[in-house]
């Protein structure tokens, strides 16, 4: 039988006015005294589930159902019998809490922004769903140090290649986005698991076999902004492949650059890839010996000045921020700081500043040949460029210093919401090749390539890059475009 409660309007309810009577309120809840009838309620449900022959393990069928893995690890309450926690589980599959791990920590900082929406679309008999699973489970074979996680990546590598493989032999699906980021797929994941220095040969196949994907594609990919992405993505490591190779960039490539551009003129990834286009074709006939050292010189310099143009004329929402710190701080070179709208502009940035390196180096490297009232002034200003764009290499990584952080204090303020935050792996790893140009620049001075070599060791740590160390303890010889960092920076 159910007592009478006030039905709490205050100041007096009308059920306590026709009583005539005080109306208490609201009760207090701390002051209500409860009973745990947990355990006995269990019981009583174990008792009736045995009775009903449900518990004999041995005379039932064993439950299935597609989406629940009933050998993985499960999460189980201390309350909770066995007999029921056969039935109730919580059990993500390992492939699930990989590709959960590469989307949170890898993708943000990454060129895959587009690919959490795109897996989420695919289908799970798909190619792209095996080469996202292999990769992630690369990452976090990576993050966790586990073998046994790379060997599972590598089996679901095998599996994904053959799919891969089977779309491109199909017209229909040859040159959809899905294969293609199925290829970029694969690549990453060779640069992923490559722990040593130089570029393995199978990441140099998947960026041909990206470079055949987007020539079937033609002037149509540049009808939506995903395969805009997608073409700068490709274009960007064919040419700076062909920069590394010092050859020229492979037939059809300008074609499409200039039809992109056509298409969306005032995109600075696109500027910046028919700039990098052009310096890949000098750079190749001057190693080829086609010019004569003051032609070369002359078209090197010109070169120069179009980045300084193209950096000038940068949209507002491409350029970053210059801040002087009040006081020296363990990470940042200097005392400046540098802040960008986002990984992206970082990125162009960057690219930016090591062609510029790569072009007065060749400059004073051919300054020998040249007239003697012109050797000296191209030498001084080469070796001025060059210092100006180490220098702004190392200050961008007060980005990434600030990214931490951020991200940092945002956890340490909602600890109780959400677990902490981490900065992309990513982010850290596309300041390695850059940190490199520097390190093998001897032109530069000793103090920024000093620094350069400490943070290549410690960004290489974070992304779990072990060749970083490796390249670090190189002196200038060592060349920035065979290192195999490029992989990293592109993919």
């Amino acid at each position: 039988m159910m007592a009478w409660q006030c039905d709490k309007k205050s100041p007096m309810c009308s059920q306590c006015a026709r009583m005539h009577a005080k109306c208490p309120g609201y009760r207090d809840v701390l002051d209500q005294n409860f009973r745990d009838e947990t355990e006995s309620v269990v019981r009583r449900a174990e008792k009736r589930y045995k009775k009903s022959g449900l518990g004999d393990a041995e005379q039932q069928a064993p439950v299935r159902h597609n989406l629940i893995d009933l050998t993985a690890n499960v999460i189980q309450f201390e309350s909770t019998p066995p007999s029921m926690s056969q039935i109730f589980t919580l059990t993500p599959s390992m492939d699930d809490i990989a590709v959960t791990n590469f989307m949170s920590s890898y993708v943000p900082g990454s060129r895959y922004s587009y690919l959490p929406w795109m897996y989420g679309l695919a289908s799970p008999e798909s190619a792209l769903s095996s080469t996202v699973q292999a990769t992630a489970m690369a990452y976090l074979s990576q993050e966790l140090c586990q073998a046994n996680l790379m060997r599972i990546a590598r089996r679901t590598y095998a599996k994904a290649l053959q799919e891969t493989n089977e779309a491109l032999a199909h017209p229909s699906t040859a040159s959809s986005n899905s294969t293609l980021v199925s290829v970029l797929l694969l690549g990453l994941f060779e640069s992923l698991i490559w722990t040593h220095t130089g570029t393995p040969e199978g990441w140099t196949t998947h960026t041909r076999g990206a470079f055949a994907i987007i020539k079937l594609r033609g002037l149509q990919q540049f009808e939506s902004p995903v395969g805009q992405q997608l073409f700068a993505q490709v274009a960007n490591m064919v040419c700076i492949n062909s920069l590394r190779q010092k050859s020229r960039l492979p037939m059809g490539l300008e074609d499409l650059i200039e039809g992109a551009i056509r298409n969306k003129p005032n995109s600075p990834p696109y500027q910046l890839i028919r700039l990098t286009s052009k310096v890949s074709n000098l750079i190749a006939d001057v190693h080829a010996s086609t010019k004569s050292a003051s032609e070369a010189v002359k078209l090197l310099c010109q070169l120069d000045e179009e980045y300084k143009q193209f950096a000038e004329y940068l949209p507002l929402n491409w350029r970053y921020h210059k801040s002087t710190l009040e006081r020296p701080e363990e990470f940042v070179y200097g005392n400046t700081g540098h802040w960008y709208p986002g990984h992206r502009a970082l990125q162009l940035w960057n690219s930016y500043r090591m062609t510029r390196i790569l072009l007065n180096e060749a400059v004073h490297a051919l300054a020998n040949d040249l007239p003697t009232d012109c050797k000296a002034q191209s030498r001084c200003q080469a070796i001025d460029n060059i210092e100006e764009m180490a220098t702004e290499i190392c200050a961008s990584i007060s980005y990434f210093i600030g990214c931490a952080n951020l991200e940092l204090r945002r956890s340490e303020a909602a600890t109780f919401m959400a677990p902490a935050l981490v900065t992309s792996k990513a982010l850290a790893a596309s300041l390695l090749w850059p940190l490199s140009a520097v390190r093998g620049t001897s032109l530069a001075s000793e103090d920024i390539r000093a620094y350069s070599v400490k943070r290549l060791r410690y960004l290489g740590t974070v992304s779990r890059a072990p060749q970083a160390a490796e390249i670090a303890s190189q002196g200038p010889s060592f060349d920035a475009l065979q290192d195999g960092l490029h992989m990293i920076y592109v993919s």
